[in-house]
């Protein structure tokens, strides 16, 4: 949940890639994800384990900019949702990423 992370879910890659912060939250999310998920024996093992898992964030619908500049109205989406790879947010919505809130929203 986006609100809970102190985002609103329409964050662009500066917000979150330009903040050593947040950064380092999601990356802690991540391993302690990999950990509890057992990808990893142990949590430092999380740094040689990039790849996944993966993590997201998600809001309700609201107007927002894309990274291209489109202005979007809320109307237009269902939810919003950011994910990140290898650390940093990513530009797009991942295939994983869509597969995952796919499979969530059934």
């Amino acid at each position: 949940n986006a609100a809970d992370l102190g985002y609103t879910g329409t964050e662009l890659q500066p917000a979150i890639n330009e903040d050593k912060a947040a950064l380092q939250k999601f990356e802690a999310i991540r391993a302690y994800g990999a950990l509890r998920m057992g990808l990893i024996p142990k949590l430092e093992d999380a740094a040689t384990r990039q790849h996944t898992p993966k993590v997201a964030f998600v809001a309700p619908a609201q107007d927002y900019v894309s990274s291209g500049g489109k202005a979007i109205p809320a109307s237009a989406i269902d939810l919003h949702a950011r994910a990140l790879s290898m650390g940093k947010l990513h530009h797009a919505m991942m295939g994983t990423a869509a597969v995952a809130i796919g499979t969530a929203a059934a």
